[in-house]
Parts: C-alpha cells; sequence; structure tokens
C-alpha cells in the first residue's frame, strides 16, 4: 500500500509437500518485505529495506536404493532439515545532475539443522553474511561517455560439522567500466580486482607448513561492442576474463554424505581462472500485431585448473568403516574448452483484441572437452583404486571418465519452447524441455565391479535414457481479481523417468494448485 511515498508489500505463502520419494517432506513458511521511500527533503534520495523470512523444515535423500527401487533411499536413509533463513537488504539511491550513487548491503543468516533416522547427521551448520556493492555513475551526455566505479566487499563467518569447525570468508573487489557511443557504436571497458581470504580455526599443513587461511587475488578485465548493422539488426561482440577462488565446502568438506560414500577436503586446491568470448547477431521482427527477435551466438570458453569432483583414495583405510579411504575429493583437473552456438527466440502478438499469446524458445549445443586428458593431475596411495578391472594410481581425465570425449556432467545438446496463451482473465502454458544423453560420468558411477554392489541400476538407467529426455509441463491460471489469482500445474505430464545425475531419479509426474495472494 501507498503511505505517504512509502511502498510496502507483504507477501507469503505456505508450501507443503509429501514427497514423491519414500520419507521425504518439504514443509515452507515465506514471508516478504518490500518498501522504496522518496525523500521529500532531499531531491532526487531515496531509499528503502526489503527482507525476506524463510522457516523450513524437509526430508531430503541422496542416492537411491535400486533402478528398481529409485525412489527408495539408500538404507532408508533420509536427512531431515530444520532450518531458517532470513535476509534484511537496506539500500539507497542518490542522483544529482549526471551523478548517481548507490549502496546496496544485505544481511543473511541461515541455520540448519540436519539429522538421519533421528540421528545427528554431523552436518549441522549456520552462518552469517554481511554484504555490501557501492556504485558511482557519471553520465558525460555531451561526449557519450558514462563512467561506473565502485567495490563490493562481502564477509561470511561459518560454522559447520561438514567443514570441520568455524571457518570465514572475506571477498574485497574494486573495479570500474567506461561505455562509449559513436553514432551506432557502442564500445564498453571494465576491469575488475578480486582479493579472497578463508580462514579457519583449525591449523592444516600444506608443504610442511602449519597455515590457518588461504588468500589469493587478480585483476581481471572484459571488453565489448554492439554496432546497429541496421534498422532491428544489431551485431556484437565480447570478451572477458573469469577468476573463482575455491569454497569452503570444496576446501575443507569432510563427511559421509550416505553410507558408504565419503567427501573429504582439499586444501591444496588452486584457483580456477579462464576467460570467454562470444559473437552474436540479434534481428527484431514486427508483423502487425506480432513483435519479438531472433538471436544467434557463437561462444568459447577457456578454463585453467579447473575444478571437479572426482573418486579417488583420499583418506587412510580403515575398512570397511570408512569404504577403504575411497571417495570424492575436489582437485584440479587442468585445462578444459567449451565451445558452442546458442539460437533464441522471443515473441509476443495478438490473436484477438483479449487474446495474447507469448512465446520463448532455445537451443544451445556444446562442445565441452579436457584439453589435457591424458595430464597426471592427482597421483593416490598404493594399492590405488580397481575401474573397471585395471588398478589405477595415477589419475587422469581419461582414466576416470566413463566417456571422457567430453567433460563430466554435460550435456551437447539442450532445448527448451514455453507458449502461453493469455484471454482476459484465464491463461494456458505448455513448456518442452529437451536434453540429450549425459555422455560423460565419474567412471565409479558406471563401474561394474565396485560401486555397482554398493548402488546398483546405474548403468541401467543409463541405457533407458540413451536418446536422450524430453519433458513437458503444463499449467492454467485465473486471475479472480487484482489480489487473488488460482492456478494449476502438472510437471512431467508424459511421466517421463530422467536423472541428471547418477542415482537419484527425478520426479514424476506432479500435480500442484496454486493460490496467489498479494495484499
Amino acid at each position: 500500500r501507498k503511505i505517504n511515498n512509502l511502498d510496502i508489500t507483504f507477501g507469503g505463502n505456505i508450501f507443503e509437500d509429501d514427497g514423491f520419494r519414500q520419507g521425504e517432506t518439504t514443509d515452507r513458511k515465506r514471508f516478504n518485505l518490500n518498501s522504496n521511500y522518496k525523500s521529500k527533503k532531499i531531491k532526487g534520495l531515496s531509499y528503502g529495506v526489503n527482507a525476506n523470512f524463510l522457516f523450513q523444515s524437509s526430508g531430503s535423500a541422496i542416492i537411491w536404493q535400486s533402478y528398481d527401487n529409485a525412489y527408495i533411499p539408500l538404507n532408508g536413509e533420509i536427512t531431515t532439515t530444520n532450518g531458517d533463513t532470513y535476509n534484511v537488504d537496506p539500500f539507497f539511491t542518490y542522483i544529482s545532475g549526471n551523478n548517481k550513487h548507490s549502496l546496496k548491503t544485505r544481511y543473511l543468516k541461515v541455520i540448519n539443522d540436519n539429522t538421519t533416522k533421528g540421528a545427528d547427521a554431523g552436518q549441522d551448520n549456520k552462518s552469517k553474511i554481511y554484504y555490501s556493492d557501492y556504485q558511482w555513475q557519471k553520465n558525460l551526455k555531451n561526449i557519450g561517455l558514462l563512467i561506473t566505479l565502485g567495490t563490493t566487499n562481502e564477509i561470511v563467518y561459518a560454522s559447520s560439522d561438514l567443514f570441520n569447525g568455524k571457518n570465514t570468508r572475506l571477498n574485497n573487489s574494486l573495479y570500474a567500466q567506461a561505455d562509449k557511443k559513436y553514432g551506432k557504436l557502442n564500445l564498453s571497458l571494465g576491469a575488475r580486482y578480486e582479493s579472497f581470504e578463508l580462514s579457519s580455526d583449525r591449523g592444516y599443513v600444506l608443504n610442511g607448513d602449519s597455515i590457518k587461511s588461504f588468500q589469493a587475488g587478480r585483476p581481471v578485465f572484459r571488453t565489448g561492442v554492439n554496432y546497429q548493422l541496421a534498422k532491428g539488426t544489431f551485431l556484437r561482440s565480447s570478451f572477458g576474463q573469469g577468476y573463482r577462488f575455491p569454497s569452503m565446502a570444496e576446501l575443507f568438506i569432510s563427511t559421509e554424505i550416505s553410507s558408504g560414500i565419503y567427501v573429504y577436503p582439499n586444501i591444496e586446491l588452486k584457483p580456477e581462472n579462464g576467460w570467454s568470448a562470444e559473437i552474436g547477431i540479434k534481428q527484431a521482427l514486427s508483423f502487425g500485431d506480432w513483435i519479438g527477435f531472433i538471436d544467434v551466438a557463437g561462444f568459447i570458453m577457456r578454463y585453467d585448473d579447473m575444478m571437479e569432483f572426482t573418486f579417488g583414495k583420499w583418506g587412510e583405510s580403515e575398512g570397511v568403516d570408512n569404504f577403504f579411504g575411497l571417495g570424492f575429493k575436489s582437485v584440479n583437473i587442468g585445462e578444459t574448452e567449451i565451445t558452442g552456438i546458442e539460437f533464441s527466440i522471443n515473441g509476443q502478438g495478438k490473436i484477438t483484441a483479449n487474446t495474447t499469446v507469448n512465446l520463448i524458445g532455445g537451443y544451445t549445443y556444446m562442445n565441452p572437452i579436457s584439453l589435457s586428458p591424458n595430464d597426471i593431475y592427482m597421483t593416490i596411495a598404493e594399492p590405488g583404486i580397481l575401474l573397471d578391472g585395471e588398478t589405477i594410481t595415477e589419475l587422469t581425465y581419461d582414466n576416470t571418465s566413463s566417456d571422457p570425449s567430453i567433460l563430466k556432467y554435460r550435456y551437447k545438446h539442450i532445448a527448451k519452447i514455453d507458449a502461453e496463451i493469455i484471454h482476459r482473465k484465464l491463461s494456458f502454458g505448455t513448456s518442452v524441455r529437451y536434453n540429450d544423453f549425459m555422455k560423460n560420468i565419474d567412471k565409479i558411477f558406471a563401474d561394474t565391479t565396485i560401486f555397482s554392489a554398493l548402488v546398483p541400476g546405474i548403468n541401467e538407467s543409463r541405457e533407458q535414457s540413451k536418446n536422450g529426455d524430453i519433458i513437458i509441463d503444463i499449467r492454467a491460471g485465473i486471475n479472480i481479481n487484482k489480489m487473488v489469482r488460482f492456478g494449476l500445474v502438472i510437471n512431467n505430464l508424459l511421466n517421463q523417468e530422467y536423472v541428471t545425475r547418477p542415482a537419484i531419479m527425478l520426479s514424476p509426474r506432479t500435480f500442484a494448485l496454486q493460490c496467489n495472494l498479494k495484499i
């Protein structure tokens, strides 16, 4: 409601779901607050606060019991999480002449209490995040130049059984960008310096030294160009660098995620960095009451020291108590490359004066590969691991992959189309999603000797989906008035069996009734 330039929106929903997997439950309660106040005393000043409060209880499974019992968790292990998440986001914007100052801040707190079969799962976690982003923009209209300067800062305090105690992450950055317009040509040039630091109250030994903190930092650059070739036709190109510091999970995580399946920490992880480039063309379309666009782009991405969770013998063997030290750990796998092409369409039009059609569609072809599939990126202790009858002590991308011709857990072909028709207060829509067969997974999942005895049915499920997956969803709705809307959603209309990672079947056909209230 609007009171003296104060816009406040209250919203909420209560969601309960008995789940499609045995023992899974979801109970969520969410409340939102959004406000924006325009000062009457100071021209150009606006400020406010947004907030979100989420209270939830859920039960989730990680691994199935078998392909024939895909909706029954392995050993009946359901992890129950009772958690609260809330964030408060104060902000302000001040515009004076051709200068604009903005400050966005956030305080986020997360608390999760996890249990398995009623017992402490050793996976409790809580964290507090303080975030700020200050930005100054100066628009020099007389020369067609927009200058942007800013700084982003974040500090995270985390306490987690998963991450072996208390950890702190500090991220600071400075950035600058210049956007210049020459007639039909737009140029953009930007730079950013990223600095990261992770510290732990637990000491680690690295290269013979006892340390409790990890630091890294580097500059990254980006540039882009956009040119209007003709009316409604735009050609663009861009180049940018990227840099990612290991997360707390990748460095410190240590847990048994399911019976016999362990994840180990790796404090020797190196940051991941790379670059990407794109060239594309966008054509606007207009036919009578129909408008839209077609966009085609080609891209390439290169990564050095790419991080990936990989199976190996990472711990000292304690026999069956820790699955002989076998498990997963995040490691640097070397150089990788992803090339591809993307096609998208977007359109809207009227069939009659009261009937509108919206259409969104896209197709992506990707070729994600390792550029060093035979390089040894990790040597593990004797006697090594047994994969498909071969004992391995020197890990490469080739000998740890079920099909090393492509990066793990990637698709080459992805497509989606969504169409919706709206007639007065009624609406009906459908979406169709397609992805091809996931050719490469960790070889251990496809192994017919060790892992198949622990978690059976993975190869059978992959054989079933070798031609890819087509998922169809439909939805319908009616607006009772400006405040109340009812809807029906049917996901996975054809009841397709499909997985996006080994040993977890996604939901069958589901029905959902919705009631949305706006106050």
